[in-house]
C-alpha cells in the first residue's frame, strides 16, 4: 500500500527512469483539488531608518511626566505608559506599508521541487551524450 486508502482515489504514482542505481525512484503524486494558502504576516510594521528618535524620546518622557504622580498600580501604570508610547508613536514614526500575499507552498516544498527538477534535468541531459 503505497497511500492511506483514504486518499488512494486521489494519488497516482509512477517508477521514473533508472538514477544509476538498481533502485527505480517512485513519484507520488497527490492530485488534491483544495489549494493551500499560507498566510503572510501583513501588519504594518515600524519604520526604524530614517527616525527622529530624539523627537520622539522627549515626546514619551513628557507624556510619562504629566501620570506619573497619579495614584495608578503597577498595572495601570504599564498600560498609560504602552498606550502614550504607541500615540507618540502613530504620530512621530511612521509605518511601513506591507503588501497582502499568500505563498502556496512552505519553503521545505518548494526547496524540494526545485531539487527535483534539477536533479531530472541533470539526468536528461546526462543520457543525450550517451556512451559511444
Amino acid at each position: 500500500m503505497l497511500t492511506h486508502p483514504d486518499l488512494a482515489s486521489m494519488t497516482s504514482w509512477s517508477a521514473e527512469d533508472d538514477l544509476g542505481s538498481d533502485h527505480l525512484p517512485m513519484f507520488i503524486q497527490l492530485h488534491n483539488p483544495i489549494q493551500v494558502h499560507f498566510p503572510v504576516d501583513t501588519r504594518p510594521k515600524w519604520k526604524r531608518n530614517n527616525v527622529d528618535w530624539q523627537l520622539f524620546s522627549t515626546k514619551v518622557e513628557k507624556n510619562v511626566r504629566n501620570f506619573s504622580a497619579l495614584p495608578l498600580s503597577l498595572k495601570k501604570r504599564t498600560e498609560r505608559f504602552n498606550d502614550t508610547t504607541l500615540e507618540v508613536a502613530h504620530k512621530v514614526v511612521e509605518k511601513v506599508k506591507t503588501s497582502r500575499r499568500t505563498k502556496q507552498n512552505p519553503p521545505t516544498v518548494k526547496d524540494e521541487i526545485k531539487r527535483h527538477n534539477r536533479l531530472r534535468k541533470d539526468v536528461q541531459s546526462h543520457r543525450g551524450g550517451g556512451a559511444e
